[in-house]
């Protein structure tokens, strides 16, 4: 399937300057006015003959309005705000040079804020233009396609956005393959100006990709929550924001809030403003469409998942807005780990003052990370970090594929093959802290007894089944372990590993079985099976030498 764009590489100089001289200011009105329009010849200005378009959304941050037929629309004039039309399944909008959506229209009339001193901010637009348009590019409605996820990749210096130029090569020119991506926050790790060159980057893929801002781009020099975004505005418009494709309807949203007398610090929330935009925004959507929404910090979190600010405490409110709608699920970053908290799964805390998760009302990811646990750890044999993320899966991405309202997923390992699901090991003692066992492939009869086998199923979740096959014998169910440890991945960033950052091994998704006490001396092999709920199957083999007792 090819997405067809339209205004690629056309510049944003060009709007500003069309702004700034085919329009006029309106002052100080209580209401404006716009027009949605098919951009016939793209240059990205209504022209005489250029039809409006009927029925899109549009909003000012609060309300949102579907135009007119004739492709008008009327909204409350903020004094500052992001206006952002919403792209229509059968129309896009115009792409820059790196692929970034135009979406959006700042009006912030006196630019940033003096405070916002370190990286740049907003320059002052001014007064709003007599018509705030929109320009579009009818497309075919396509009902299946894929898209891509990529949890933090969070890059610090040249050095790491090496690193993650490499990874990105792999999904060179796929714009065929995935219709676009969407990047769940963490994009930098705190420096603001590498944006240019991690846009560059990102536009490797041919397709493009939909932004959503984490903890590490913000703008710290901020006296208030208001403007800790605003250098991450200048490159991606408003944080909060819709689009739809195919049978989908796509929302980002803003839930870093900024702790100003922490600096440094912050919390998962939306605020009051943003929830009345989710309600606002999903109130014209049809409720047999699907629902996704993206964000930083995740709804619910099991790695974290006893810590207040690394769970989103706005999450009821958002249950309750989005309850009239039967397919739903939730993207997500932040906590370096790839997990799937499932519909009707719960977590109690042991201590009742612990932030418990409560059951899941619809299906919730963590989409790992692209940086894995923050780029460190062995070098691989391309010169690229290892850098297993906190679950004990490698860094990567998120694959899903939509069909309808519909969809399926998976994990795909950076720098494996498409069909690389899983790393198997050995342990002897179960819900260990920290493994000491060191697994060389090498047993003795007397220690089958006491032998566990551990398979780390990166795709792994709630319904996924896995079973076991020694020397092509009966399969022998495994059974997945949220106390369980990953002794492979604590011994490569534990003993062997430099340079990491974390506590990797425990994980969501790492399924366990008593090793056979029967066998015979003598080379053995094991064949773990996955199969996942969309009929997905994943295979894992091991070998190993069982030796005679003495």
């Amino acid at each position: 399937m090819t997405l067809k764009i339209k205004g690629i590489a056309l510049l944003i100089a060009v709007m500003a300057l069309l702004a700034a001289t085919a329009l006029t200011v309106v002052g100080q009105e209580e209401t404006f006015t716009g027009v949605v329009f098919e951009d016939l010849n793209g240059n990205l200005t209504l022209d005489a003959d250029e039809p409006g378009i009927e029925g899109v959304m549009v909003t000012n941050g609060i309300q949102v309005v579907l135009t007119n037929a004739e492709g008008v629309y009327e909204l409350p004039v903020r004094d500052e705000m992001v206006v952002v039309v919403t792209k229509p399944n059968n129309y896009d909008v115009p792409y820059n040079e790196n692929l970034v959506p135009q979406n959006y229209y700042i009006h912030q009339p006196n630019g940033s804020p003096d405070f916002i001193q370190t990286y740049a901010g907003i320059e002052p637009t001014g007064d709003l233009p007599e018509s705030v348009d929109f320009p579009l590019y009818a497309t075919e409605v396509v009902n299946d396609f894929s898209f891509l996820v990529y949890g933090d990749t969070q890059v610090a210096n040249q050095q790491e956005l090496g690193y993650m130029r490499e990874v990105m090569a792999e999904l060179y020119d796929t714009g065929d393959e995935f219709a676009f991506g969407i990047a769940v926050g963490d994009l930098l790790d705190d420096p603001l100006d590498l944006y240019p060159q991690y846009l560059d980057v990102m536009s490797l893929t041919g397709s493009p990709t939909w932004y959503v801002p984490g903890n590490h781009d913000l703008n710290f020099d901020s006296t208030n929550d208001i403007y800790h975004l605003e250098t991450y505005k200048t490159f991606f418009g408003s944080p909060n924001y819709s689009f739809d494709f195919g049978q989908a309807h796509f929302i980002s949203l803003d839930n870093i809030r900024y702790q100003v007398d922490f600096p440094g610090t912050y919390n998962g929330r939306l605020t009051d403003d943003q929830l009345q935009w989710l309600e606002n925004d999903l109130a014209l959507v049809p409720e047999d469409k699907l629902i996704v929404l993206s964000m930083h910090i995740g709804l619910t979190n099991f790695v974290d998942r006893d810590a207040v600010r690394h769970q989103d405490s706005t999450r009821e409110q958002v249950y309750e807005i989005v309850s009239r709608f039967d397919n739903v699920i939730s993207l997500a970053g932040h906590s370096h780990t790839l997990e799937r908290m499932l519909t009707g799964e719960e977590y109690t805390p042991e201590d009742p003052e612990a932030f418990g998760w409560g059951e899941i009302p619809f299906d919730q990811f963590v989409a790992g990370a692209v940086c894995g646990s923050w780029w460190g750890g062995e070098l691989n044999t391309f010169g690229l970090p290892e850098s297993y993320q906190r679950c004990g899966a490698p860094r990567g991405y998120m694959v899903f594929d939509i069909s309808g309202n519909t969809y399926s997923e998976r994990w795909k390992a950076s720098g494996f093959a498409e069909d690389y699901g899983m790393h198997i090991s050995f342990d002897v003692e179960r819900n260990a802290a920290r493994s000491t066992f060191v697994d060389l492939g090498l047993v003795s009869q007397d220690h089958l007894e006491t032998l566990i086998v551990v398979a780390n199923v990166f795709s792994g979740g709630e319904n996924t089944v896995v079973e076991m096959s020694i020397d092509g014998g009966d399969p022998i169910p495994m059974v997945r372990d949220w106390n369980a440890r990953d002794p492979f991945v604590i011994s490569r960033t534990g003993a062997l590993g430099h340079g990491t950052r974390g506590d990797r091994g425990q994980s969501m998704h790492l399924y366990v079985a008593d090793m056979p006490t029967d066998l015979e001396p003598g080379v053995h092999i094991i064949e773990i099976t996955a199969t996942d709920p969309y009929g997905q199957v994943w295979t894992g083999l091991k070998t190993f030498d069982v030796w005679a007792s003495n």
